[in-house]
């Protein structure tokens, strides 16, 4: 989302959470999900993690489903998921797409604190990740990019004049720490 000379936006939330992440200087997308098995993601007559895993099997890359699934438990798969969801929905969040998009084009590698992103099978160096726990059974994913890849519509939107990121602020957006706060805090 587009802030008129202020920047760019995202928000998300599920759980128990709502986060919101902003930037001047970089396209920056961010997503939460709570780890946790619920009735309303899987398909029909369905009641198991490898049946919601099933009905979405075209999100993810081969080489993402042998890390999701590389867990011995099914709530560490389920854990495994969410982590590769959110990198995924923060990514197609930042270049302005959403969930419109061909998720299987984008594969990432995460490691504990952040992950790597190969498009349409070429390594995208310039984009950077950060994961992170709350609380035991909440993962966020927050994606920084340059503005040139945001998709034509958003770049129309964020105009001619944006400056390109520099290396500093790509990494300073995803090293930003989401702050806790609560409604009352909020509405100060």
């Amino acid at each position: 989302y587009y802030v008129g000379g202020g920047g760019v936006f995202n928000v998300s939330h599920q759980g128990d959470y709502v986060i919101f992440a902003k930037s001047d200087k970089v396209l920056i997308g961010c997503d939460v999900m709570k780890v946790e098995v619920q009735p309303s993601h899987y398909p029909t007559n369905s009641s198991t993690i490898a049946d919601f895993f099933s009905s979405m099997t075209d999100c993810f890359s081969p080489t993402e489903w042998d890390l999701i699934k590389s867990a011995p438990a099914p709530l560490a798969q389920l854990s495994n998921f969410y982590t590769h969801w959110t990198l995924k929905e923060s990514f197609v969040k930042a270049i302005g797409i959403g969930l419109g998009y061909e998720l299987s084009r984008i594969e990432f590698t995460p490691t504990a604190d952040t992950a790597s992103l190969t498009f349409d099978n070429r390594p995208a160096p310039q984009w950077k990740f950060s994961l992170q726990d709350i609380q035991p059974d909440h993962i966020i994913a927050t994606a920084a990019g340059p503005f040139n890849e945001a998709i034509p519509s958003y770049k129309e939107t964020l105009g001619p004049d944006v400056a390109e990121p520099t290396e500093e602020d790509l990494e300073a957006a995803v090293q930003a720490v989401y702050k806790e706060v609560t409604i009352d805090e909020l509405m100060e």
